[in-house]
């Protein structure tokens, strides 16, 4: 990461990018920064909870630090995007340095990135979204540094839809409340970029002769061209081949600089190139992974399947076993009934034969006491 930051002060900007994503893969890797990306309100339970337990909290720090070296690596890339006018690229990486950055929820962070990203938005000729992110960055931050920051950007919007007044008064307000040489150079191109689509080439010739003198690369060019413009409509013959040859060597790092884009793009394909492989792979992992618990899941069902079937079968087969011996019961009861009941059927019979000896009995005794009687 420290190497990408010098070499992008060297102008190495091929082998910051590259320097940056590698960074960038080394810190993806780490499950640290998954496990919190959406943990935002649980880091401050986790915080509240680990108050008193000072190494707790001390790992809790060294997360925090992760999350926020990951969000700031998204952002110096989308800074180096945004230079290189990668629009597009530029965005997609401040969204990211915004994700990482809510979950630590660091303000101030928070608010720089949201200029970013108008920045980007602008660059790109999406003025209403530009106007979204600067609100929200006032919103977050509204000191004095910030505020003259996002309101530069704000009055050059309101100047191209046609609020000219505005954006003039908005800019003279706030050019006297700057300190810094920097930011009185960019303030000083914006109005003087004002007064030339005007017309108005005295006041324009004073502010961008300030702002010419800027370190920044865009700043001088696009002096350099709207002075040679306003000195060529007034004939002022040596001053405009003086900033034509500024143009010219400017035009010419510009050639190298969009050589320099093109190489930029290939390093950021083979990241995602690589990227996309990661992902591959760890998807092809996840699969197997997959597989092979799917499997011993299968395995385990089929023999829990056979131990439930042989456990059924046993006691299948000792509920018939139990079914056999009280059918063998049930049949030796029926038999010992069957044969009380022949035993009834004889006694039966002899109960009707004693029956009849009784009955004669009695008739004969009828008889005596008749012959008695007589």
């Amino acid at each position: 990461y420290y190497h990408a930051v010098g070499l992008t002060e060297k102008d190495d900007i091929v082998g910051a990018c590259e320097h940056y994503l590698i960074a960038l893969e080394i810190m993806e890797e780490d499950d640290l920064i998954k496990r919190h990306k959406d943990a935002k309100t649980q880091r401050r339970k986790v915080l509240k909870k680990q108050r008193n337990d000072e190494k707790a909290l001390c790992d809790s720090d060294e997360d925090y630090e992760k999350i926020r070296f990951v969000s700031l690596i998204y952002t110096r890339l989308g800074r180096l995007f945004y230079n290189e006018n990668s629009c597009d690229l530029a965005i997609i990486k401040y969204r990211k340095a915004l994700k990482y950055v809510e979950i630590i929820d660091e303000v101030s962070f928070k608010a720089d990135i949201l200029e970013f990203l108008g920045n980007s938005y602008q660059l790109s000729s999406e003025p209403d979204s530009a106007l979204y992110y600067y609100n929200e960055s006032l919103r977050y931050n509204s000191a004095l540094p910030n505020k003259l920051d996002v309101e530069k950007s704000i009055a050059q919007i309101l100047f191209d839809k046609g609020d000219r007044d505005s954006a003039y008064l908005l800019i003279k307000n706030n050019l006297g409340k700057i300190e810094n040489y920097n930011a009185k150079d960019s303030y000083s191109f914006i109005l003087g970029e004002m007064y030339f689509v005007d017309k108005l080439y005295d006041s324009a010739i004073c502010y961008l002769e300030r702002s010419f003198n800027s370190q920044h690369y865009y700043t001088r060019l696009m002096s350099s061209r709207m002075l040679s413009v306003i000195y060529d409509s007034i004939c002022n013959i040596d001053k405009k081949a003086y900033y034509d040859d500024i143009v010219s060597k400017l035009s010419i790092k510009s050639i190298n600089k969009s050589v320099d884009t093109n190489k930029l793009q290939a390093v950021y394909d083979n990241y995602n190139k690589r990227k996309i492989e990661r992902e591959r792979a760890e998807s092809k992992r996840n699969t197997i992974v997959l597989f092979v618990l799917f499997s011993v899941f299968v395995i385990l069902a089929f023999i829990v399947i056979i131990l439930i079937t042989y456990r059924n079968k046993i006691r299948r087969n000792n509920l018939l076993d139990k079914l056999e011996n009280q059918d063998n019961v049930i049949n030796k009861i029926n038999d010992d009934i069957r044969q009380r009941e022949l035993e009834i059927n004889e006694y039966s019979k002899m109960i009707e034969e004693k029956k009849g000896c009784i009955v004669k009995l009695e008739k004969e005794l009828k008889e005596k006491e008749q012959e008695i009687s007589d």
